[in-house]
C-alpha cells in the first residue's frame, strides 16, 4: 500500500482532518513530554500529490478539525509542566483550503477560562451538521459541545469511558456521534 503524506520532519502524527469539499488533509503531530516546549507539536498540510508542508510549530497539539465551509481550521494546543496540564486552548485559523495555507491565528476556546479545569486534555474534535464543535475531553469522561461562536453549550458524560480519545459523526443523517476511548 503506498504511503500518503510523509515527511521525516514530522513530530509523531496524531490526528487528521479532511476538508469535505477539497479533500485536503491537515494533521497534527505531538510528543508528550513531562514539560512541553514549542516544537512538541506541529501542524501539517498534505496536498493531493502527497506533498507534506509544515505550517507551524506549537507546544503539544492534538485535536484538529476544519469547518464545513472549509474557511476555518481548528487546532488544539496543550501545555504540560511536570506532567500537569496547565493550558488547553483551541485556536482558529483562516484557511485557504485550495492551497492549504493558514492565517489569522486566534483563540477559539480557552478551557482554563471556560470551565477552570483546562478540560483535562483536549483530544479529537468534530463538527455536527449544525456547526457545533464536539471536543473529546480525555481524562474526565466527557465530550464538550461548543457553539460556533466559541461558547460552551454542554458537557456530555460518556458512561464507561474515562479517556475519551476519538469522535466521529455518522449514521443515515450524519447525526449519530460515535465516541471511542478507554
Amino acid at each position: 500500500m503506498p504511503v500518503f503524506c510523509q515527511d521525516s520532519g514530522m513530530v509523531q502524527p496524531n490526528d487528521i482532518t479532511i476538508a469535505p469539499k477539497s479533500g485536503r488533509v491537515s494533521l497534527s503531530g505531538m510528543n508528550c513530554p513531562a514539560t512541553t516546549k514549542v516544537s512538541a507539536g506541529d501542524l501539517w498540510a498534505c496536498d493531493k500529490a502527497s506533498q507534506a508542508t509544515k505550517l507551524v510549530q506549537f507546544q503539544r497539539t492534538n485535536g484538529i478539525e476544519v469547518s464545513q465551509d472549509e474557511k476555518t481550521l481548528y487546532l488544539s494546543e496543550s501545555i504540560n509542566k511536570n506532567w500537569n496540564i496547565t493550558s488547553n486552548i483551541i485556536y482558529a485559523f483562516d484557511l485557504d483550503s485550495k492551497v492549504g495555507e493558514i492565517s489569522n491565528k486566534r483563540v477559539f476556546v480557552d478551557f482554563g477560562k471556560l470551565d477552570k479545569t483546562a478540560c483535562a486534555d483536549i483530544d479529537s474534535m468534530r463538527f455536527d451538521t449544525q456547526g457545533n464543535l464536539y471536543v473529546a475531553c480525555n481524562g474526565i469522561g466527557k465530550v464538550a459541545k461548543i457553539f460556533p461562536a466559541g461558547k460552551l453549550l454542554a458537557y456530555t458524560d460518556v458512561a464507561g469511558i474515562v479517556d475519551v480519545t476519538n469522535l466521529e459523526f455518522g449514521g443515515k443523517s450524519d447525526t449519530d456521534l460515535y465516541v471511542g476511548g478507554t
